[in-house]
């Protein structure tokens, strides 16, 4: 004991030393697994939300691409795509509750659909990943349908839900991506083209026209960068003594790259309509300028204006701005509209008519007789001009049912507006509206839309 006593105490602190380190040891190995569990359990549900929707729990447009990639044995034969129509108006009129129940409901209902993935791919859109072909009078396709059906309550509501169906069928040169741009232009079709509550199989005719679109709108980017469309001028020719009234402004592209058919409803679709107007706008007013320096007789022209132009809310300062720096006076303007711009957005359009009634600047109602315009609309509508659409001319401007156009033209003169007829092409035409006492005329029967030089100098009197 003697011996060994001097060494306990140390050997006891190296003991104890050791049973510290092994404890921390341990500690530190146990706190380590935790860890690395938590952070693998994270990871985990990190994938999982970002392969997953939130709101529904379903599998969203990232999982649908990995499992399209991962899927090589061609046992893929559908895609189908399934869009909400007018979801937006559910959210506003009864709450986001009832647009995330709507969803949810819509969601479980086309789960029990036997599909290989049911996809939530975007805000109101779903789409079902097929392992059978779906063709227009399959009972799939039907069944798909048939969820919509049945209306869905919430509360003490109960909607009628609507949907747009867009479908692609897998053929040997599709890849995932290719097919799922199939399905997407598809649907886009059917909610654009269809107008809604459509089918729209995928072919080729559509990609063409898609890829024809884009080549159009990079064209029309080019030529606005560059202010390069070029305005044409239609005369418009006062009925009794065949004097120049006007002209119409009417945008086409330099060299006729596209014609307005082609490249109008294209601008208006992406957005480019109202830099074309302002476009039209200045050079209608820069060519004002240019006629009176010539010392000709100053005329009023006429500028479309369409619903996608009443976003523009500086537009009328920048038509303001324009004429005091080309020192033209408001009166030579005129802007033509149609009814069905007032029908989108009745506040902006009647601000509209408020700003330019305080500019000096003239309103015409374009197009009446369309389908849109109603004798309501014609009678409160701020407009000193009414243009009778050529679809009337062609119709009752012919032996035997010219009384219509007599009773319409006594009714919109009673009202207290003059009436411009436009699409005029023959001289019983011309006849009949000098007969019914039309105010102005506008068509081929005088003259096609001309370049400023030829219209400037245009004399309707030359024209038998």
């Amino acid at each position: 004991w003697q011996s060994i006593r001097p060494i306990l105490f140390p050997v006891f602190l190296l003991l104890l030393a050791v049973t510290f380190i092994l404890a921390f040891a341990y500690i530190g190995y146990t706190r380590s697994l935790r860890d690395s569990l938590e952070i693998l359990e994270s990871r985990n549900n990190l994938r999982y939300r970002l392969f997953h929707d939130i709101l529904t729990d379903l599998p969203n447009r990232q999982a649908l691409m990995q499992f399209l990639h991962d899927e090589k044995d061609g046992s893929i034969q559908s895609i189908v795509s399934i869009d909400l129509n007018d979801f937006g108006d559910i959210n506003d009129s009864y709450g986001h509750d009832c647009g995330d129940y709507v969803l949810k409901e819509i969601g479980r209902r086309l789960s029990e659909i036997d599909s290989k993935l049911l996809v939530r791919s975007a805000g109101d859109e779903f789409i079902l990943v097929l392992g059978e072909r779906v063709e227009p009078e399959s009972a799939l396709l039907a069944q798909i349908m048939n969820v919509f059906a049945e209306k869905v309550a919430f509360g003490d509501s109960v909607l009628d839900i609507e949907a747009s169906y867009g479908v692609a069928n897998w053929d040997e040169s599709m890849d995932e991506s290719s097919i799922v741009q199939c399905v997407d232009l598809a649907i886009r079709n059917a909610k654009v083209v269809g107008g809604g509550d459509s089918v729209f199989f995928y072919d080729e005719q559509m990609k063409r026209d898609m890829e024809r679109k884009l080549e159009i709108t990079d064209y029309l980017k080019l030529a606005i960068a560059e202010e390069s469309p070029v305005v044409l001028f239609q005369p418009q020719v006062n009925t009794y003594d065949k004097s120049v009234y006007g002209y119409e402004a009417l945008v086409r592209l330099k060299d006729n790259a596209y014609f307005p058919d082609q490249f109008i409803p294209v601008a208006e679709a992406a957005g480019l309509v109202s830099s074309i107007d302002r476009i039209v706008t200045k050079k209608v007013i820069q060519q004002q300028a240019a006629w009176r320096a010539e010392g000709r007789e100053m005329k009023v022209v006429s500028i479309n204006y369409s619903a996608a132009q009443l976003r523009d809310e500086t537009y009328c300062d920048f038509v303001e701005s324009l004429l005091r720096e080309y020192d033209v006076e408001p009166r030579y303007l005129k802007i033509e509209i149609t009814e069905s711009m007032m029908l989108e957005n009745e506040g902006l359009a009647e601000e509209l008519f408020s700003r330019l009634e305080q500019m000096g600047i003239s309103l015409a109602l374009d197009d009446f007789g369309t389908g849109y315009s109603s004798l309501y609309r014609m009678a409160t509508t701020p407009a000193e001009y009414v243009k009778l659409d050529k679809s009337l001319v062609d119709t009752y401007m012919v032996p035997g049912k010219e009384d219509f156009i007599d009773h319409l033209t006594q009714l919109i003169h009673g009202i207290d507006k003059k009436i411009i007829v436009e699409g005029v092409e023959t001289a019983e035409q011309y006849a009949i509206c000098k007969r019914m006492g039309c105010d102005i005329i506008q068509g081929y029967f005088f003259a096609r839309p001309l370049p400023s030089a030829e219209a400037g100098a245009f004399d309707p009197k030359t024209v038998a």
